[in-house]
């Protein structure tokens, strides 16, 4: 039998201090972006990695400026996953701004993430 939960927590910094309780016991942790939003992905980076690794026994800049510090320092041992989001919108918004799969592969790869994946809610 496989028994997953999954906990979604928010990025405001109004929860930092709250947001750690997610983290025990998880075995893994996807790290979400927007890919119509680059920054998002910096954050990840920069604040989500650090904080997931230290507590294990929504743009481009987010991802790498906030979320991988974070989650890295929360749960170190812990494999992350970026999952980049909204594939569906990068034909509809000005892709000159999205994100591509090859930017999000490159900042992945960068942080040691385990892996790379992109995901729409219509397909």
């Amino acid at each position: 039998m496989l028994e997953m939960s999954l906990w979604d927590s928010p990025g405001q910094e109004d929860y930092d201090k709250l947001r750690p309780i997610s983290y025990p016991n998880a075995d893994v942790a996807l790290i979400c972006f927007s890919l119509v939003q680059p920054d998002t992905l910096v954050n990840v980076v920069e604040r989500w990695i650090p904080e997931v690794t230290y507590f294990q026994p929504d743009t481009l800049v987010n991802v790498v400026e906030r979320w991988i510090p974070e989650v890295t320092y929360y749960c170190p041992r812990v494999p992350v996953i970026i999952v980049g989001t909204k594939k569906d919108l990068r034909n509809v918004v000005d892709t000159r701004k999205s994100v591509t799969s090859y930017e999000g592969r490159r900042v992945a790869e960068k942080v040691g993430a385990f892996a790379y994946l992109e995901c729409s809610a219509l397909t």
